[in-house]
């Protein structure tokens, strides 16, 4: 349980920024986000140790993923 940095998408600007998420347990052997992300959002879930915060990206699949109950 703690506080983790994930990416996410600003479609306005084709950036990522960094933000701060609250994670506890798992959800179906999953990372369960708790805190600071809100519906609709798309976080990178590939290539973040390549990213930084600010930094103009295109996604690769227009189609999001939902893994919310």
């Amino acid at each position: 349980d703690g506080v983790f940095s994930v990416f996410v998408f600003d479609a306005d600007t084709s950036t990522v920024g960094k933000r701060p998420v609250q994670m506890r347990g798992t959800a179906e052997s999953n990372d369960a986000i708790v805190d600071g992300l809100a519906v609709g959002d798309i976080i990178a879930i590939a290539g973040v140790s390549f990213l930084a915060d600010g930094q103009k990206v295109t996604l690769l699949d227009e189609e999001p993923v939902r893994n919310a109950p």
